[in-house]
């Protein structure tokens, strides 16, 4: 190996490193910041009859932050842990999201738009269709939403241009759960509090 390849290699092992650190920082503060701000609320202000557990959550959430200080690789077990968990419940959750989105949003309005419309497709061929293929009739794009299709130029405003030209109005709000959904995915994936929000989610 030359030497740019052994340097690259050590920079991207310090990049890998230094984002788990962060991560297990994160889920270390995280962990110690809610068990100390829980335990000293209920025990310092709440009146109750459970004020021994809650001094003992306030005191682990000060030995849950020396330990994070410390040694903080002590949270990669407790990490990797809540992650499979978090992905588990996660996929579980968004199966069942878009199960309600397809059948709640993607479906009714397929159903109304066929009611209207007859059985006409939504998109055209431009060749011949195959004989007997029924319900086909010819559509013409408009001269700039061809050529930039065929391009490959196709931003997310010219998609939307062009469902609201063609009057698919009923498409849009599939189109924009569906790209919320996609963007919440891609953000989830990437964060340290992924367990916890997929969770919430």
């Amino acid at each position: 190996m030359t030497n740019v390849e052994i340097g690259f290699l050590a920079r991207r092992r310090f990049r890998e490193s230094s984002r788990e650190l962060t991560q297990l920082l994160v889920l270390g503060f995280g962990i110690s910041f809610i068990l100390m701000g829980v335990g000293a609320y209920k025990y310092f202000i709440v009146i109750g009859a459970w004020d021994a557990l809650w001094k003992a959550a306030m005191w682990g959430g000060v030995a849950a932050l020396l330990v994070t200080l410390i040694v903080p690789y002590f949270w990669l077990l407790p990490e990797r842990v809540l992650r499979k968990f978090g992905n588990w419940v996660g996929h579980g959750l968004m199966k069942i999201i878009l199960v309600a989105v397809y059948y709640g949003l993607i479906w009714p309005v397929g159903a109304i738009m066929r009611s209207r419309r007859g059985t006409h497709p939504l998109y055209a061929w431009g060749a011949q269709p195959t004989e007997g293929m029924e319900g086909w009739h010819g559509k013409t794009l408009p001269y700039d939403v061809a050529n930039e299709a065929g391009s490959g130029n196709l931003g997310l405003y010219k998609v939307l241009l062009f469902f609201v030209r063609q009057g698919h109005f009923l498409l849009l709000p599939v189109l924009i759960v569906l790209i919320s959904l996609g963007v919440a995915l891609f953000f989830l994936q990437t964060s340290a509090l992924a367990p916890f929000i997929y969770t919430l989610f």
